[in-house]
Order: C-alpha cells, then structure tokens, then sequence
C-alpha cells in the first residue's frame, strides 16, 4: 500500500504555495506541468469526470492530498473554482465532491486509503 503522508506530498511542492479556497488549501500548479506530471497518485490513477457527472460527496478520517485537472471542488453544496492544474489538501471530515470545470476533467488521490471515486449523474 502506498500511504503519502503530508510530509511526502509537501516535498514534492517543493516551490508551490498552497493558498485557502473555502475548507480547503490549493496549490496552483497550472504554470508547472512538470511538477504537477511528477506527482504520483494512488491504485485508482487519475479518474474521468465528465460534463453533467460528479463523484459522490463524501469525507475521510484523514488528510486527504488530490491532484485534479480541470475540475472544481463541490463542499456542503457550494462549488469551489480550482486552478486548471491543482493539488488539493481536503481536510478530515470536510465533505468532497468533484465536478468538470467545463467538459471533463480527471482527479486521482495520491495515495491508496481511497476508495475509487464513484461517479453519478450531476
């Protein structure tokens, strides 16, 4: 099992600024394709959503560290924009949600406590 702690995913940002959007801290990696390509995700990948669909709300007993691309965040019913390019620290029981920024978009973990991300209709 591959377990990051905050630790492990900070020192792989190194150089990015993680800066509060609603419940969440958000790096902006849109303008650094290259590190965000270099930050692994869990057994799942990174998981399609697309335009009219969403990942089903839920919360983690633990930090919980997202890479997406092209998608925003969706907490207590409220939508949160992300940068193009993110890695996102959700906190524990902060309710999650993911949602296309327009057509689809992708989101992955980055370590294996997640359970794939089950996607409905929006």
């Amino acid at each position: 099992m591959n377990t990051a702690n905050s630790k492990d995913v900070l020192s792989r940002c190194i150089g990015a600024t993680f800066s509060p959007i609603g419940p969440f801290l958000v790096a902006d990696l849109t303008g650094n394709e290259s590190m965000f390509n270099d930050i692994k995700v869990g057994a799942h990948g990174m998981e399609e959503v697309s335009k009219g669909q969403k990942t089903e709300p839920h919360a983690h007993d633990f930090p919980s560290f997202y890479k997406s691309k092209g998608l925003n965040v969706v907490s207590n019913g409220e939508t949160f924009v992300l940068p193009e390019r993110a890695v996102t620290l959700v906190f524990p029981g902060d309710d999650h949600s993911w949602v296309p920024r327009e057509d689809q978009g992708a989101v992955g973990s980055i370590d294996d406590r997640h359970e794939k991300q089950i996607v409905a209709a929006a």
